[in-house]
């Protein structure tokens, strides 16, 4: 496989209302298919992120306090103007901060890699970027940013780098900028699987170009360049268990959809 020129064109997927990619079938006809990005948070326990989004929208609320006025005169059930408070206090508690910069710091690591010109970097990122060359010199891109189908459990998405390593293996990898990613990398894990048993999409004709052949199976990269420290670190993440809980999730999204789980007593 020659991944220095296309071997699937990108040229927008078209989605549906729900923002899923609108995939062709091998055999004919076209199926929304799930995001690989958001499968493995099928599984997360988001009690700490819930409890995180609460209290920005307090601080946000607190530095805004026309949107106590808006709430209080919103009937309980007007979804739509209590979800815009919600919005606005998380805003102005500057909720978005970390992951703006943690996906500014990508696109940087991105045109880095490219061998583009990157003009300005900001000084707060030269550290980050610094170590991030430093402790990916090993590895060399094969391709960035490409296309995924993964007909056997009905996802798509974009991965983030296919590197060759020293080792001569073809590996998966994904650069990730929040604190807490190398703790909690079980929805990388994840993700990373499912790109490592896709095949490349042409978004035009629906062509597959497998992957499996080259790519391994077993271990995928995590680069963690946390942006408080601007320290990277190269992880090993384990694709056999990522694939398994990959599986796991589809079981969990299809029993989420289940219907007629119950019905009216018969003789009550």
């Amino acid at each position: 496989m020659n991944f220095a020129q296309p071997v699937a064109r990108y040229e927008g997927v078209q989605r549906d209302q729900y923002d899923r990619p609108l995939i062709i079938q091998p055999g004919g006809g076209v199926i929304p298919y799930g995001r690989i990005s958001g499968l493995g948070k099928l599984l997360d326990d988001e009690t700490n992120l819930i409890a995180w989004k609460q209290r920005m929208t307090a601080i946000g609320v607190a530095r805004r306090p026309y949107l106590v006025a808006v709430a209080a005169t919103a009937d309980r059930d007007d979804k739509k103007t209590l979800d815009a408070v919600v919005t606005a206090a998380m805003a102005a508690a500057e909720s978005d901060a970390a992951s703006n910069i943690g996906s500014a710091f990508h696109r940087i690591t991105d045109v880095a890699e490219r061998g583009g010109d990157l003009g300005y970097v900001p000084d707060h990122f030269r550290p980050g970027l610094a170590s991030f060359e430093a402790a990916t010199a090993h590895l060399k891109v094969i391709a960035m940013e490409r296309f995924v189908v993964c007909d056997e459990l009905q996802v798509a998405g974009s991965f983030d780098r296919l590197y060759l390593t020293a080792d001569g293996k073809f590996r998966i990898g994904d650069t990730k900028a929040g604190a807490w990613a190398a703790r909690f990398p079980h929805a990388i894990a994840v993700q990373l699987a499912c790109y490592a048993h896709g095949d490349l999409y042409d978004t035009v004709t629906g062509e597959r170009t497998p992957l499996s052949a080259i790519v391994d199976k077993q271990i995928g990269i995590l680069m963690h360049v946390p942006a408080k420290t601007g320290v990277c670190t190269v992880y090993d993440v384990d694709l056999a268990a990522g694939w398994g809980a990959a599986k796991l999730a589809v079981q969990v999204r299809e029993w989420r959809r289940a219907k007629s789980l119950i019905r009216p007593t018969r003789g009550a």
